[in-house]
């Protein structure tokens, strides 16, 4: 027999209904339930809803733990795999100078060296000695003349003390290399000559002195005051 829903509930709306009348139709559930044979007996048993929310929960937590474990460590299913070594690169061979690219290049050495042309001036063949080393201190400067480095390579063997004539005034330095060939394989000779003037400040020309070492002129000019120079000639 049925039973009209507000009639469940004592003629009330559902909107209406209090915690008491919803206690008191379950209880009215539950007797009806006993005096028919058991209804839910046949009914399979349902799960808790909180077990299964609770479960639920638990199983979205894991998932996201396997996530977040997986982004800090990389792809762990995939063993780390070392870079293969690189091919080592073969140094490719310098090309080979022809003799006359040597020659060439041979020749524009020494013109780096000595550019100036000999020329004849009575009777005798002069060069230009255009490089030089300058040396400072408080109370003296040096002038020095590498012959292989500052004439041509193979000038220091022509080069000898006998040679050698060093000139110096207050304010002026000349120094000449008397009989040096003018280039390496040159039967002409020439004398090669340093002149500094104005020099950069006065000097005792009296007190100045010279070696030669190993093709090497090392020349000392005395200062007449202690002072720096900042370079050997006046500009």
């Amino acid at each position: 027999l049925l039973v009209p829903r507000f009639s469940m509930f004592g003629g009330k709306k559902l909107k209406d209904l209090t915690e008491e009348d919803i206690r008191n139709y379950a209880a009215s559930l539950v007797s009806a339930t006993s005096m028919h044979g058991g209804l839910e007996a046949d009914e399979p048993e349902r799960p808790d809803p909180s077990a299964e929310v609770a479960q639920r929960q638990q199983l979205a937590q894991a998932i996201a733990q396997n996530a977040k474990d997986g982004d800090a460590s990389g792809y762990t299913d995939a063993p780390d795999r070392e870079a293969p070594p690189e091919a080592p690169v073969a140094a490719l061979p310098e090309p080979e100078l022809s003799a006359e690219e040597q020659a060439r290049l041979q020749v524009l050495a020494e013109l780096d060296r000595s550019q100036m042309p000999a020329v004849k001036k009575d009777g005798n063949i002069q060069k230009t000695i255009e490089h030089y080393t300058f040396a400072d201190s408080q109370s003296s400067a040096t002038i020095t003349v590498e012959a292989d480095k500052d004439l041509y390579e193979g000038a220091a063997e022509h080069v000898k003390e006998e040679q050698i004539e060093v000139l110096s005034k207050d304010k002026e330095l000349v120094v000449i290399l008397h009989g040096v060939p003018t280039t390496k394989a040159a039967n002409t000779y020439a004398d090669w000559t340093l002149r500094l003037a104005p020099l950069c400040h006065s000097v005792e020309s009296e007190r100045t002195s010279w070696k030669l070492r190993k093709g090497k002129i090392s020349v000392k000019l005395t200062k007449k005051k202690l002072q720096d120079w900042k370079r050997a000639v006046q500009i």
